[in-house]
């Protein structure tokens, strides 16, 4: 009796360590569980590699036997969000229960899909805490801060609210201030504003001036990709490809050339805030922008995105250096398209008296009149690194700016049904046309075609040829 009474007392703990507003969102067991409970005679789950924090990543193969061109789905490439993973989920889901306008099994007569619906499950983790904290880093213990120790130093719920937020502190010499519309958002101070000091809520456990500086973990799988590697850089990794979770996606894709177009979820959009050419790189070696010729392909599959999920105002956010989506179209050679799997809506600009970081500033307002718990007001606590002085903690509570109702990864699975399902009907179409066959004399043949595609997608795109990603045709006759 004893033994229950525990183990019911635990379990009431854990619940309520998760925030009722995030109901629904599973966390990795949960999650995998569920994607292995998917069935149908053309889906396949296994385990692609198995993360220094003891979670499956697991791959869906959905095909018909045979090797045809192959589309590759890779979830929430930020590890701190698990919306992109909940609506691949959804949308598989859908196409198993034949609700889409195309069946699983006309899709797959002439298409590969895998999907990889949760690549990075160690750093959301941290969604799931007791105490949430944003954090997008694996559980490899680093020396963020090289002193020779790993992860001495860790970030503290001080006001025990059950969330990590930030800390300021009042300091002439500083250079923030509380934004005059909206006091949670801090920003530039100035010359006759009050000033602060802000750090990450937590304690100077190691005694070096610092807060927070070498917390748990880790590597970030968004920034360990071989495309513009931060080398040296804090959550960068030791070196490119360095993690297991890293290294499996790479090797698998390496080992499929038939992948044709790969879709990740991140925060960059590059369907709604399109990636473009840049001309002054003409003639350089190392590329950094997408190539003209591949620019206009991005163009046309916008139209399919915007088509299905709608046209959404929302404030213009790059990969960090290391991306995955970046690193699938200049190395691997792929057509890469990045969505974020939700946006704030941007507020309307007549809403923004000061303009200093306007569009934050339009985000956090729309948080204040939709989701008003998400902001934190400023309460005063007392620290024990700063006994004479006022230090507050507030600000904006984690995930509550790229996370939404667990509902609309439902309604977001079906823009994605319909997404696909224009994708594929752009895809590659080799065709042979006008074959003739002509004797040329003492029994010999001459064979003549034409093979054209037919579709709107072509068979490499030019940055294939520049990494050296094209592979030959193999063509039947």
């Amino acid at each position: 009796m004893k033994k229950l009474c525990i183990f019911m007392l635990l379990y009431c703990v854990s619940v309520q360590g998760m925030d009722p507003f995030f109901k629904g969102y599973r966390n990795t067991a949960q999650f995998n569980k569920a994607l292995t409970i998917l069935t149908h005679e053309y889906l396949k789950v296994k385990s692609l590699t198995t993360t220094l924090g003891g979670n499956e990543v697991l791959l869906i193969t959905l095909n018909k036997g045979e090797v045809k061109p192959a589309l590759l789905i890779v979830g929430d490439t930020e590890g701190d969000n698990p919306v992109g993973s909940e609506i691949v989920y959804h949308w598989l889901q859908k196409l198993i229960a034949k609700e889409n306008n195309i069946t699983l099994s006309e899709l797959l007569d002439k298409n590969t899909i895998y999907a990889i619906p949760r690549p990075a499950p160690d750093a959301l983790s941290n969604f799931f805490a007791a105490v949430q904290q944003r954090s997008s880093v694996n559980t490899k213990r680093v020396d963020d801060d090289k002193d020779l120790q790993k992860d001495e130093d860790p970030a503290e719920d001080l006001n025990e609210d059950g969330v990590i937020s930030i800390m300021r502190v009042e300091d002439d010499q500083a250079m923030l201030t509380p934004h005059p519309q909206l006091p949670q958002l801090m920003v530039k101070a100035l010359y006759n504003e009050k000033k602060y000091k802000v750090f990450s809520e937590g304690i100077d456990n190691d005694k070096d001036e610092l807060f927070n500086e070498d917390g748990v973990g880790g590597v970030d799988f968004n920034r360990n990709f071989t495309f513009r590697y931060p080398y040296f850089e804090n959550s960068a990794g030791p070196h490119q490809i360095s993690e297991r979770e890293t290294r499996a996606l790479a090797d698998f894709a390496f080992a499929h050339p038939e992948i044709y177009m790969v879709l990740s979820f991140g925060k960059e959009d590059n369907l709604q805030h399109l990636w473009k050419e840049n001309p002054k790189e003409t003639g350089k070696r190392i590329k950094t922008a997408v190539l003209k010729e591949d620019a206009s392909l991005y163009h046309e599959v916008s139209k399919d995105y915007v088509e299905a999920f709608g046209e959404e105002k929302s404030r213009v956010q790059g990969s960090a250096a290391g991306a995955f989506s970046h690193w699938a179209y200049f190395h691997f050679g792929r057509l890469s398209l990045s969505l974020r799997p939700w946006s704030i809506p941007l507020m309307d600009e007549k809403e923004v008296k000061d303009k200093r970081q306007s569009d934050l500033l339009r985000e956090w307002l729309w948080l204040q009149k939709n989701r008003p718990e998400a902001l934190l007001p400023w309460r005063e606590i007392t620290h024990i690194d700063f006994p004479n002085e006022k230090v507050e903690i507030g600000g904006l509570k984690p995930y509550y700016d790229t996370v939404p109702p667990y509902a609309v990864c439902e309604k977001k699975g079906a823009a994605f049904s319909q997404f696909i399902e224009a994708l594929i009907k752009k895809q590659v179409d080799i065709q042979i046309e006008n074959a003739q066959l002509k004797s040329s004399g003492n029994g010999a043949y001459r064979l003549t075609f034409t093979v054209k595609n037919n579709g709107s997608l072509p068979s490499a795109l030019q940055m294939g040829r520049l990494s050296r990603q094209v592979h030959p045709l193999n063509i039947h006759v």
